[in-house]
């Protein structure tokens, strides 16, 4: 009934909350030197590396704006990891990092208009992504089509609510995806 607690990595930490994605036996997350990772071992024991995962970016690690990282996120889908990020002067998350795992190697940096996330949902069939204008949008869709409007059918973000994949947003407005 005891708890300890137990030092892996001396020199990384987690700068923002909702920036760690848990896949597979690892752990990745995004700290003030890059994005980097701690693993189980065959013994159950963790391990981390002093060479960030983003160490073949680092350019880009080094655009992003510190001061607003707070709001960085990330998310799993499919066999990529997903980093949300400011770049440059953004105040908001304005880029996407993207990672494939079965290539292990670094595969874009999605932005545009409609890429702020505050949040990633992976219900296991789909992506829907929580934008800082409180839109939510699909992503990895089929439908290769979207609009600057989001649905109707969805509310904007509240704050003060708790929002799970599943839930109806309210009683005539849908459920979120």
């Amino acid at each position: 009934d005891s708890i300890a607690i137990k030092q892996v990595l001396g020199n990384f930490g987690l700068v923002a909350p909702k920036c760690v994605v848990v896949h597979g036996e690892q752990v990745t997350f995004l700290s003030y030197k890059g994005i980097a990772s701690i693993s189980r071992t065959s013994e159950g024991q963790l391990q981390g590396i002093d060479i960030t995962l983003s160490a073949s970016i680092q350019p880009t690690i080094d655009r992003i704006n510190w001061s607003s990282v707070e709001g960085a996120c990330a998310g799993t889908y499919d066999n990529y990891l997903l980093f949300a990020v400011p770049l440059d002067s953004s105040t908001v998350n304005n880029a996407v990092l993207v990672y494939d795992l079965e290539t292990q190697s670094w595969v874009s940096i999605w932005n545009g208009d409609l890429i702020s996330p505050i949040e990633f949902f992976d219900d296991g069939s789909r992506l829907v992504v929580l934008n800082s204008d409180g839109a939510f949008r699909e992503w990895f869709t089929s439908d290769p089509w979207d609009s600057n409007t989001p649905l109707e059918d969805v509310s904007r973000y509240d704050s003060s609510k708790f929002y799970r994949v599943g839930d109806n947003v309210s009683s005539n407005q849908g459920v979120i995806y």
